[in-house]
């Protein structure tokens, strides 16, 4: 291939990059192949929207600005004339929006177009399109500012005084900069408190960890279980104690117990302002400090070993000669249990029994033919003691 070749196919190729680069960077929303679509629209100011700014619509990149120009003549909200090339027709309907906004914080501006919703009538393909300028953030807070200039110096002005205040050592926050003690004070303050969340830590790990009561019931369910049929138990006792019989039944339906239970207390009540009193045995006994004094006394005397009561109490003589006495007891009642001696064969054996009970009827009978022959034998003595 000869060099003009060369030449002329290099050329070639740096033109059609060219053209490439060019419709990419000034003319991505050029349509090459249909034909584009313009819609103009009127603004009371441009607010900086200049001719290839975006135009999207819902959102969606859809062309761009094809001319912006100031109708001088014009009425102030339609002095700004904008003509928009579009992708594709818009079909706009009634509630439509159409804004010059801010693309970012740092500046550019894109012309913003909401159709509205579909489901609503169409705006006419000849109407007069009005549209209006978004707020920017930066003039919303310089009017912000501006509306409220005395409210901020004075905002200003307080927080240069809470400083000062502050830096002197003045009010409850002053001391916490400049005293030492306070200072000192916070911090051990600050420790305290972080034991305490480390305490809580390590409770709420043993919780989970299914230590102590509480941490069974978390973890275990046989330990829930349990509290459940107590719950359930109570229920049933407080249903049976509104539907059933008993006594507490009783209290709760019958007035007249009740009745009887309030005058029990306020009885009650009565016997206990008595005894406060003083009044009665009992008042005497708890408010008396004579009765106090005695059985202190006797208490003493007790201790002393004095009295018959003081000296079982103290005396071990007398102690062992009450267990000689037990032993000789338990060895005479053990000699009747065996049968041995009169009261024991008399107690134990049928036979010895017996004969003691016929012995009895013996004596019985003779004493009953004695006073069966007494009327006779005075009679006869009478008779011949008068010879």
């Amino acid at each position: 291939m000869s060099t003009k070749k060369h030449f002329f196919l290099g050329l070639f190729f740096i033109a059609a990059v060219g053209v490439l680069a060019w419709y990419t960077l000034f003319l991505t929303e050029a349509n090459l192949f249909g034909g584009r679509v313009e819609m103009t629209a009127f603004f009371p100011r441009a607010h900086g929207l200049r001719k290839g700014d975006p135009v999207h619509v819902a959102g969606v990149r859809w062309g761009r600005v094809a001319e912006v120009v100031y109708d001088q003549d014009a009425r102030p909200e339609r002095r700004i004339v904008v003509t928009v090339s579009l992708d594709q027709a818009v079909r706009l309907s009634e509630g439509y929006a159409i804004r010059i906004e801010d693309a970012t914080l740092l500046g550019g501006r894109v012309l913003s177009i909401e159709p509205g919703r579909p489901d609503s009538a169409a705006v006419a393909a000849d109407a007069v399109l009005e549209g209006e300028v978004a707020p920017n953030a930066l003039e919303a807070i310089d009017d912000l500012v501006r509306d409220n200039r005395g409210a901020l110096t004075e905002a200003i002005a307080g927080v240069r005084d809470l400083v000062g205040g502050v830096r002197e050592g003045r009010g409850v926050l002053g001391p916490l900069f400049t005293d030492d003690a306070m200072g000192a004070d916070l911090r051990r303050m600050v420790a305290s408190a972080a034991d305490s969340f480390e305490n809580v830590k390590s409770l709420s790990d043993g919780l989970r960890a299914g230590q102590g009561t509480l941490g069974r019931l978390f973890v275990e369910d046989e330990l829930y279980v349990s509290l459940r049929s107590i719950g359930d138990d109570l229920s049933a006792i407080l249903k049976d104690a509104r539907e059933g019989e008993g006594l507490v039944a009783r209290l709760l339906k019958d007035g007249a117990l009740a009745d009887d239970v309030a005058a029990g207390v306020r009885d009650l009540r009565e016997v206990i302002r008595k005894i406060n009193a003083g009044e009665g045995s009992l008042g005497r006994f708890v408010n008396d400090d004579t009765i106090a004094r005695n059985v202190e006394v006797f208490t003493q005397r007790l201790a002393d070993g004095q009295g018959t009561l003081g000296r079982l109490l103290a005396d071990d003589e007398l102690y062992e000669q009450i267990v000689r006495i037990a032993d000789d007891l338990a060895q005479i009642t053990s000699t009747v249990r065996e049968g041995r001696g009169t009261l024991g064969r008399l107690v134990m054996d049928d036979e010895m029994y017996d004969e003691l009970l016929q012995a009895v009827g013996l004596v019985t009978r003779s004493l009953e033919e004695y006073r069966e022959a007494a009327p006779i034998t005075t009679f006869t003595s009478v008779i011949f003691g008068a010879f």
